[in-house]
C-alpha cells in the first residue's frame, strides 16, 4: 500500500521534476526490494535455540544428551539452553 501511494500520490505531485522523480523513484523501489528480501529471510529463520534442537534430536533417535555441557536449564519448558540464550522470560 505504502508503494502505490508513493507513486501514484508522492510522485505526481512533483510530475514538474522529472530528475526529482526519477531518482526519488529510483531510490525507493530499491530501498522496498531490500526490505521485501530480508523480511522474506526473517521469516524462514528459525529462532529456536541450537540446544534445543539437538536435544529433540537425540530424544527422537535415543542418544544420550550430555547434560553437563550446558549451565542453563530452563525449567518452564525443561530444556537446556545457551547462556545467552533469551528463552521462556
Amino acid at each position: 500500500m505504502d508503494l502505490l501511494s508513493f507513486y501514484l500520490i508522492d510522485l505526481v505531485s512533483l510530475s514538474h521534476n522529472i530528475v526529482l522523480i526519477s531518482i526519488l523513484g529510483s531510490v525507493y523501489f530499491i530501498l522496498s526490494m531490500f526490505t521485501a528480501y530480508y523480511g522474506y529471510i526473517s521469516t524462514k529463520t528459525d529462532p529456536t535455540d541450537p540446544t534445543i534442537g539437538l536435544e529433540r534430536l537425540c530424544d527422537e533417535k535415543g542418544v544420550h544428551f550430555d547434560t553437563n555441557s550446558y549451565d542453563f536449564h530452563c525449567h518452564i519448558c525443561d530444556a537446556y539452553v545457551l547462556g545467552g540464550s533469551k528463552h521462556c522470560g
